[in-house]
């Protein structure tokens, strides 16, 4: 029985003096390097130590200034990448390692936070898109159907350009909108979708290995306490299975650690081809979008500058005439008084019907014609557009 207490307390001994050793080793190259570190810093503060105070007020001035020009001047600030995560690390499982991985993984938490507001501006963007294309398809609508009336007999060549114009608009707008509803039906295909997959399946999958993670880590940690609680007196067999098993559970730890490195690592080269894909499949649809609305205002300028010039054309024509209707007008206005060609006279006149208590008048337009000595009337009020021959006064000859 001593024998065997005394092999396994060595075996014990043994294990735990393998474990310090990783850790003294480590301890030794971080002493040391920081060691040599701070000598090499202290020398280099005491050969520079005037310099620095020169040029200190130099540096604040043009930090102030590169900070200040973030957001007007288009000059950001040099971020701090993060420190990559090694295979080596994972072994080791040092402090150091664990908040590098902490800071991925916070890194990840953000990015995946970025991506989720992404994808909410692309679906307010959509939906107001849609609401913008079915106002201007209703516009196109609207300008299909709008008629010019036809003023006179027959209209000019220019003139009938003009009155076409409006479904020529309406064509324009249907063609350019029917690009952008197609753009609009792959969106929610090629864009949305694809960025929540992204999301979900590559970031989420990281959380995932994160849980599993976790979980080995704190077997492999408990595992470790009950074989360093283990009593001495147990017999061998016992502590040579909890030794299996600690290596069982340390194998799968260390397993589990590297497979979630390397997941993490994925997704961040992930990031760099297949979430910007998405991005620029979005962007060059647009592009698409508006070179259809480019190449429509191409093909279309010559009618538009030819319609152009008969518009102007049109407004110089009714600069033209509108003096001299002006002039008409005021000659007209002259000869109130002047017979006219066709009725020698005419206007309104009111004719008073006597009743049993009361006088009425009623209102006639009446017109006179000389030569044949015919005189009308014709019962008529502008203020409701009625009209009625009085009985037997439709025609009277004089």
């Amino acid at each position: 029985n001593n024998n065997n207490n005394n092999n396994s307390n060595s075996k014990n001994l043994n294990y735990l003096n393998n474990i310090n050793k990783k850790f003294n080793n480590n301890n030794k190259n971080t002493t040391t390097t920081s060691i040599t570190n701070s000598n090499n810093a202290k020398q280099n503060n005491n050969n520079h130590s005037n310099n620095n105070n020169s040029k200190n007020k130099k540096n604040s001035n043009k930090r102030t200034l590169r900070l200040g020009r973030n957001k007007m001047g288009g000059r950001k600030d040099v971020r701090r990448g993060l420190e990559p995560l090694e295979f080596e690390e994972c072994i080791v499982d040092s402090p150091e390692f664990r908040d590098n991985l902490n800071r991925h993984e916070k890194e990840l938490d953000h990015t995946s936070h970025q991506i989720k507001r992404i994808i909410k501006e692309v679906k307010d963007l959509m939906s107001a898109a849609k609401v913008l294309s079915t106002r201007m398809k209703q516009l196109a609508n609207l300008m299909d159907d709008f008629n010019f009336e036809c003023i006179g007999t027959a209209q000019t060549d220019d003139e009938n350009v003009i009155c076409e114009s409006l479904k020529h608009f309406a064509a324009i707008i249907g063609t350019i909108e029917d690009e952008r509803e197609k753009m609009l039906t792959l969106a929610d295909q090629h864009i949305i979708m694809p960025l929540e997959d992204f999301r979900k399946k590559h970031i989420g999958g990281v959380k995932e290995n994160k849980k599993k993670f976790d979980k080995k880590t704190e077997k492999f940690c408990q595992t470790q306490e009950r074989f360093l609680n283990m009593s001495t007196k147990k017999p061998e067999n016992t502590i040579q299975e909890a030794d299996a098993s600690l290596g069982m559970h340390e194998r799968e730890y260390v397993q589990e650690s590297l497979s979630y490195v390397l997941r993490i690592q994925e997704v961040q080269e992930r990031i760099k081809f297949e979430f910007v894909e998405i991005l620029l499949g979005f962007i060059s649809g647009w592009l698409v979008f508006y070179h259809t609305a480019h190449e429509q205002a191409e093909d279309n300028r010559d009618y538009l500058q030819d319609l152009r010039h008969k518009v102007q054309k049109t407004r110089e024509n009714f600069e033209g005439t509108r003096e001299k209707v002006t002039e008409l007008k005021t000659k007209y206005m002259e000869k109130r008084t002047k017979p006219e060609e066709k009725f020698t006279k005419r206007g309104y006149l009111f004719l008073m019907e006597k009743k049993p208590f009361k006088a009425t008048w009623t209102k006639y337009y009446c017109t006179y014609k000389k030569q044949k000595k015919e005189f009308t009337m014709l019962q008529f009020n502008q203020m409701n557009h009625s009209s009625t021959r009085p009985e037997g006064r439709e025609e009277e000859k004089l």
